[in-house]
């Protein structure tokens, strides 16, 4: 005689003693602990939050120390590309190292030669984006250049328009309208505004954009295999590579008395230590965050990540500020932070149109012109 269910686990009855013991043993366990099985549950979810929860913190933390320590070495030391190319050395140390010990360097070396043509227009936007960013932080206040570069969404709309010929939906077109103001509204209250800073955070903002398509056309290219480590890897490769001669340049053209005044201390070093550090802290734990959460909830901590950014180094730097600037900033991070919803809000509805259509007729599953239709109504 058996058990009613998976006797190849539990064991039969006519089997020797201490077969029939392991069989009740199993048994008795399993009715204490199927009550338990909520409890165990909430557990799990609550360790999960906590993950959640840490890696955000951690986010924040790179994001808010990378912003303050790149902002106070333009401020004494105003060579970017130097700056970037440290940043982009480290990252390259520190992704090959995680690479090498979940993968084998055979099959990163290979990934990295597959990926190696989607990973150019990426180095090349990322090159330009981050020099910009930081030219401007050594004309402007930084709480100046983070506002700026809240404008993306304007430019994501013009820059879909102008590449894909994509017309926008007029429910987004109207959360720019906030963004606008708020950005005028600071630039226009900013005391110590600069024309070439500002410029510079708008081509950094366009060029961020350009960045994200190009990282789009990587994951569409490679397919389901694509990893945003290797991405990132051969990414850096290329920008520092690119980086390695305008650097040569740089200190060709630096006059005598410019290397003088620019003097590299301790301090400094360790302000570039810290700033390579908690650029590639933020890097990787923003990759695990959005790994964690749905896309609007990234939006949502990317949102508050910018406020807390602005407003912390308003505070650190001790920038003079007037109510009307005040009013901006909150004013372009809440377009900022409508945009997201209502293009979230947009594409659901489009999904759930997709996922009805597709059981009436299962023969528009495969359809090839669904990610264009989805960018036409974006």
């Amino acid at each position: 005689m058996r058990l009613i269910g998976d006797h190849s686990v539990i064991g039969n009855l006519g089997a020797p003693k201490k077969s029939r013991w392991n069989a009740k043993r199993w048994i008795v366990r399993g009715r204490y602990r199927l009550p338990l099985a909520p409890y165990y549950k909430n557990i799990v979810l609550r360790r999960t939050h906590c993950i959640t929860f840490v890696l955000i913190l951690t986010w924040y933390f790179g994001a808010i120390v990378s912003c303050i320590s790149n902002k106070t070495i333009m401020s004494k030391y105003n060579h970017p590309s130097l700056l970037v190319l440290l940043q982009l050395t480290v990252n390259i140390l520190l992704n090959t190292l995680a690479l090498s010990r979940f993968c084998s360097g055979q099959s990163v070396s290979k990934r990295l030669r597959d990926a190696a043509p989607y990973c150019l227009p990426g180095a090349l936007t990322l090159v330009l984006a981050r020099v910009l960013t930081y030219i401007s932080f050594s004309k402007v206040p930084a709480s100046l250049t983070q506002t700026v570069k809240a404008s993306t969404p304007v430019f994501t709309v013009v820059m879909s328009y102008v590449m894909y010929g994509t017309r926008t939906r007029r429910t987004i077109l109207l959360t720019l309208i906030p963004i606008i103001i708020g950005v005028a509204l600071v630039a226009a209250t900013e005391l110590q505004f600069n024309l070439g800073g500002f410029v510079s955070a708008l081509m950094a903002s366009m060029i961020s954009v350009l960045q994200s398509f190009a990282t789009k056309s990587f994951f569409t290219n490679i397919g389901p295999d694509a990893s945003p480590l290797i991405f990132n890897l051969g990414m850096s490769i290329m920008a520092a590579s690119l980086l390695v001669p305008a650097n040569l340049v740089d200190f060709w053209h630096t006059s005598e008395e410019q290397a003088e005044s620019e003097a590299i201390t301790r301090t400094l070093l360790l302000q570039f230590l810290v700033s390579t550090l908690a650029n590639w802290l933020q890097t990787v734990s923003s990759i695990f965050v959005l790994k964690r959460l749905k896309l609007l909830s990234h939006q949502v901590t990317g949102v508050l990540r910018r406020l807390v950014i602005i407003l912390t180094s308003l505070l650190y730097f001790q920038t003079e500020v007037t109510p009307l600037k005040i009013l901006g900033i909150f004013t372009a991070v809440g377009g900022f932070a409508s945009y997201g919803w209502v293009t979230k809000k947009i594409k659901s509805k489009y999904d759930d149109k997709q996922i009805s259509s597709s059981k009436s007729t299962p023969k528009a599953v495969g359809c090839t012109d669904c990610e264009k239709t989805l960018s036409s109504i974006v």
